[in-house]
């Protein structure tokens, strides 16, 4: 079976970017699929994201629409291999650190234990 449309688009991407400024972003799967896929990620710090997109990390944090400043970590990406591979790597490291589907289930599992048990 093949991949879907969007995962081959990620995983043939070097960069993601989400310049979110919507005023109910939560943690959006988009970046945690990134992640996933090992892409240094561009974003805003809007929602939960700054706790999933470590500033300097495995990607950048933004100022909600400035795209001079997601150009200018595009080209810092674009002329610093080495960084641009650390970020990749590191988003892959969160990602099985912290976002796996066994790590969900298991935090479900968890906290339906402490509530079910009062």
């Amino acid at each position: 079976m093949g991949t879907s449309p969007e995962k081959d688009l990620l995983l043939n991407s070097d960069i993601f970017i989400l310049p979110t400024y919507y005023p109910n972003e939560g943690q959006p799967i988009s970046i945690i699929e990134a992640m996933a896929a090992g892409l240094p990620i561009i974003s805003t710090d809007t929602g939960c994201i700054a706790d999933m997109v470590i500033d300097g990390y495995n990607g950048f944090i933004v100022h909600k629409q400035k795209p001079e400043e997601i150009t200018e970590k595009i080209m810092i990406l674009a002329n610093k291999k080495g960084l641009l591979l650390n970020m990749s790597n590191n988003s892959r490291k969160l990602y099985l650190e912290n976002y796996t589907s066994d790590i969900f289930i298991n935090g479900l599992d968890s906290i339906f234990k402490q509530y079910l048990k009062r």
